[in-house]
């Protein structure tokens, strides 16, 4: 019995070590694109042999129906192109580590948008614009510089994770309760007062809550 156990266990080794062998085999093909880029989406290695690198904003709006991750991380932006509307099947958006302080209103045609990264930016308030895509459910707002957080956040009805670590937070207004598909709440690093963080384990007591 106990040999069988070891073979079975030996099977299950090897299977791991396969799928940490593909991993890494993906990680390095998509390390060859760099940090700024435009690709489809990337759910398997076939998939990922077919994605598209674009060298300008230009090219890939030629082909903006295909486009469903847009990545301008590190692109030194202070602002961005309302362009942005021509990629109408946009899912995920990652514009962390710029410069920006606003977002063109027409970010708001962005109907698909599920994914929403901002952090390291210099945000001082809920940029308005996103407060009408329906479908977001991940909105990063890490590192920026939020003193409030408005009640008008309870528009992203269907928002189930939200960072706002390393801010200048001191409270949540009543209205994060009206996020009802909310599971996690990163504060880490924000100046809240004990009384603030009862107060949200209590009211937010199905979220997972970092502080």
């Amino acid at each position: 019995m106990q040999g069988k156990d070891n073979k079975e266990i030996s099977k299950l080794l090897i299977k791991i070590k396969d799928k940490e062998k593909e991993i890494r085999r993906l990680t390095e093909k998509l390390n060859e694109f760099g940090d700024n880029f435009i690709v489809s989406d990337l759910l398997s290695e076939s998939e990922l042999n077919r994605t598209k690198k674009f060298s300008s904003m230009k090219q890939a709006m030629g082909d903006a129906k295909n486009v469903y991750r847009l990545y301008l991380w590190n692109a030194n932006l202070e602002k961005v192109s309302p362009k942005i509307s021509n990629f109408k099947n946009l899912q995920e958006l990652y514009l962390w580590n710029n410069k920006l302080a606003t977002l063109p209103s027409e970010i708001s045609n962005l109907q698909n948008l599920q994914k929403l990264f901002l952090s390291e930016n210099k945000f001082k308030t809920l940029p308005e614009e996103i407060l009408n895509l329906k479908k977001l459910e991940k909105l990063d707002l890490r590192a920026n510089d939020f003193m409030f957080l408005t009640g008008e956040i309870s528009r992203l009805s269907k928002l189930k994770i939200l960072y706002l670590s390393n801010n200048r937070l001191t409270s949540m207004p009543e209205e994060i309760e009206d996020l009802i598909y909310l599971k996690e709440l990163d504060l880490r690093g924000n100046p809240i007062p004990s009384e603030e963080k009862k107060r949200l384990k209590k009211l937010l007591n199905k979220v997972e809550i970092r502080f």
